[in-house]
Protein backbone atom coordinates (compact mmCIF):
# COMPACT_ATOMS: atom_id res chain seq x y z
CA UNK A 1 0.00 0.00 0.00
CA UNK A 2 1.29 3.52 -1.29
CA UNK A 3 0.70 6.20 1.56
CA UNK A 4 0.24 10.10 0.24
CA UNK A 5 3.66 12.04 1.88
CA UNK A 6 2.56 15.12 3.96
CA UNK A 7 3.31 18.10 2.94
CA UNK A 8 6.00 18.69 5.03
CA UNK A 9 7.79 15.43 3.16
CA UNK A 10 6.50 16.61 -0.18
CA UNK A 11 8.28 20.21 0.29
CA UNK A 12 11.67 18.33 0.92
CA UNK A 13 11.11 15.81 -1.67
CA UNK A 14 11.01 18.62 -4.54
CA UNK A 15 13.54 20.49 -2.67
CA UNK A 16 15.91 17.76 -2.90
CA UNK A 17 15.34 17.25 -6.28
CA UNK A 18 14.64 20.69 -8.04
CA UNK A 19 18.17 21.28 -8.72
CA UNK A 20 21.60 19.41 -8.87
CA UNK A 21 24.53 21.59 -8.71
CA UNK A 22 25.28 21.24 -12.55
CA UNK A 23 26.54 24.14 -15.06
CA UNK A 24 27.39 24.37 -18.52
CA UNK A 25 29.08 27.13 -20.84
CA UNK A 26 27.29 28.06 -24.06
CA UNK A 27 30.37 29.64 -25.77
CA UNK A 28 29.35 32.19 -28.80
CA UNK A 29 31.78 33.01 -31.56
CA UNK A 30 32.24 36.78 -31.87
CA UNK A 31 32.61 36.46 -35.56
CA UNK A 32 29.54 34.89 -36.29
CA UNK A 33 26.15 33.13 -34.93
CA UNK A 34 28.10 29.77 -33.82
CA UNK A 35 28.29 28.55 -30.74
CA UNK A 36 30.54 25.10 -29.11
CA UNK A 37 29.31 22.00 -29.00
CA UNK A 38 30.83 18.63 -28.05
CA UNK A 39 29.89 15.25 -29.64
CA UNK A 40 29.85 12.60 -26.87
CA UNK A 41 28.95 9.01 -26.12
CA UNK A 42 26.57 8.67 -23.39
CA UNK A 43 26.29 5.13 -21.43
CA UNK A 44 22.32 5.43 -22.62
CA UNK A 45 22.24 5.99 -25.85
CA UNK A 46 23.48 4.00 -29.03
CA UNK A 47 24.41 6.94 -30.82
CA UNK A 48 27.04 9.73 -29.98
CA UNK A 49 24.72 13.08 -29.34
CA UNK A 50 26.02 16.83 -29.50
CA UNK A 51 26.45 18.44 -26.41
CA UNK A 52 26.98 21.80 -24.16
CA UNK A 53 30.24 21.26 -22.45
CA UNK A 54 29.13 20.67 -18.45
CA UNK A 55 29.16 18.79 -15.57
CA UNK A 56 28.43 18.73 -11.89
CA UNK A 57 30.05 21.01 -9.82
CA UNK A 58 32.53 20.10 -7.59
CA UNK A 59 31.97 21.04 -3.45
CA UNK A 60 32.87 24.71 -2.74
CA UNK A 61 32.78 25.50 -6.69
CA UNK A 62 30.86 28.29 -8.17
CA UNK A 63 28.39 27.46 -11.16
CA UNK A 64 30.81 29.88 -13.19
CA UNK A 65 34.11 27.89 -11.84
CA UNK A 66 32.36 24.84 -12.64
CA UNK A 67 31.09 25.92 -16.31
CA UNK A 68 34.74 26.90 -17.08
CA UNK A 69 36.05 23.79 -15.41
CA UNK A 70 33.84 21.11 -17.51
CA UNK A 71 34.42 23.11 -20.01
CA UNK A 72 38.16 22.63 -20.44
CA UNK A 73 38.22 18.89 -19.05
CA UNK A 74 35.69 18.29 -22.03
CA UNK A 75 36.70 20.68 -24.54
CA UNK A 76 41.22 20.27 -23.73
CA UNK A 77 41.56 24.10 -24.52
CA UNK A 78 40.57 26.96 -21.79
CA UNK A 79 37.73 29.12 -22.62
CA UNK A 80 38.80 32.81 -23.38
CA UNK A 81 35.78 35.31 -22.11
CA UNK A 82 35.18 38.40 -23.75
CA UNK A 83 31.98 38.63 -21.91
CA UNK A 84 29.24 37.00 -19.81
CA UNK A 85 25.57 37.58 -21.16
CA UNK A 86 23.32 35.72 -19.15
CA UNK A 87 22.88 32.87 -17.20
CA UNK A 88 20.28 30.15 -17.54
CA UNK A 89 18.62 28.16 -15.24
CA UNK A 90 16.70 25.11 -16.43
CA UNK A 91 16.22 22.07 -15.51
CA UNK A 92 19.19 20.51 -13.40
CA UNK A 93 21.79 23.08 -15.23
CA UNK A 94 22.51 26.46 -15.13
CA UNK A 95 23.41 27.54 -18.49
CA UNK A 96 26.21 29.74 -18.93
CA UNK A 97 25.95 32.14 -22.16
CA UNK A 98 29.43 34.20 -23.27
CA UNK A 99 31.09 35.56 -25.89
CA UNK A 100 34.55 34.01 -26.36
CA UNK A 101 36.23 31.84 -28.27
CA UNK A 102 38.93 28.91 -27.41
CA UNK A 103 42.85 28.58 -26.56
CA UNK A 104 45.09 26.20 -26.27
CA UNK A 105 47.27 26.32 -23.25
CA UNK A 106 46.33 26.73 -19.92
CA UNK A 107 43.03 25.27 -18.85
CA UNK A 108 40.24 27.71 -17.45
CA UNK A 109 40.26 26.38 -14.34
CA UNK A 110 43.84 27.36 -14.50
CA UNK A 111 43.72 31.07 -15.05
Amino acid sequence: MISQPSEGNLQDLVKQNERVPASGLILVDPQGPSILLILQKQRWRREPSWNIPGGLRDRGETSWEAALREFSEEVGQSAQIERHLETIRKNRFDYHVAVGSCKAGKRSSEA
